[in-house]
């Protein structure tokens, strides 16, 4: 309980961390969700589709639509190919640099300017953790399969997948703390750890994930209580989205917050080295028996 609560401490202390992931998050979804929104329009021949979805960059209509005609889950154009790799790139680019700057700051004062070592420390892990998506988007698609097999498969499935995000989390926070290369390895080399501590993560990231379902039903809660009828309430429904936009970047940052701390907390010890003795080689320096 005492590292949830420092946690949550870290990371609303953190303001300039948490307020630059919600710029830059909303800086690259907002041209995606339009394109899919301006796509979804033309190949429907509407010129308004409902735009419920595109608030707070919620899928659930695109879900929708793809499901009532399945024809357009495949629709891809140039402008949403173009912005969903922008969009992907830039998600890379501020996870490299929250947890790098992140590690800086846990171990005290950072010199310099924050925006400034930001941008250092997301060039620096950009390609690292770039590879490290893409094993974690291959092994999710592998433990996605048993879904086939209907309830049964989500049983097995959902393990799998928590496991995957939990040690790609973990993967991360090794590769900033020793700025090794080889991410495949280090991706690989880590899962042992994670299973050893499975259900101690697990148990702590279960409190991040119900703080966060609470804070989006609390969401939809007031998103449907409250009627746009008039400038004033249309701009309180503005603020009220954005303030969830900025809670899941704080929800991040805690959660990295919660699993470096973990981590401090069960890596293994260094094997302390044993003192080498040297002898004396020179046997003039020897006491003389006589």
């Amino acid at each position: 309980m005492n590292i949830i609560l420092k946690s949550f401490k870290q990371a609303f202390s953190f303001y300039k961390l948490y307020f630059l992931v919600w710029f830059l998050s909303l800086l690259a979804a907002w041209p995606l969700f339009s394109a899919i929104q301006n796509a979804l329009a033309g190949n429907l021949g509407m010129t308004n589709v409902p735009g419920e979805w595109l608030q707070n960059f919620n899928l659930g209509y695109l879900f929708e639509i793809a499901v009532n005609q399945p024809s357009l889950a495949w629709m891809t154009t140039q402008g949403v190919r173009a912005t969903a790799i922008v969009f992907v790139l830039v998600a890379v680019l501020t996870s490299a640099g929250t947890f790098g700057i992140f590690r800086e700051l846990s171990k005290g004062p950072v010199d310099g300017r924050f925006l400034a070592n930001f941008l250092r420390l997301s060039g620096t892990f950009f390609g690292r953790f770039f590879r490290i998506g893409l094993w974690v988007v291959t092994c999710v698609l592998l433990a996605l399969l048993p879904l086939m097999a209907g309830s049964i498969g989500a049983i097995i499935a959902v393990p799998l997948v928590s496991f995957i995000l939990i040690n790609a989390d973990v993967t991360r926070i090794r590769v900033v703390e020793n700025g090794e290369k080889g991410m495949t390895r280090h991706f690989f080399t880590t899962m042992p750890f994670v299973l050893r501590n499975l259900g101690v993560f697990i148990g702590y990231y279960l409190v991040s994930v119900v703080t966060i379902a609470l804070g989006l039903g609390l969401y939809r809660l007031l998103d449907n209580f409250i009627t746009p009828a008039s400038v004033s309430l249309i701009f309180l429904m503005v603020m009220i989205q954005q303030s969830l936009i900025l809670f899941r970047s704080t929800m991040r940052i805690q959660i990295i917050s919660m699993a470096t701390m973990l981590y401090d907390k069960r890596k293994p010890l260094p094997v302390p080295e044993e003192p080498v003795i040297q002898l004396p080689t020179n046997d003039s320096t020897l006491p003389n028996p006589a």
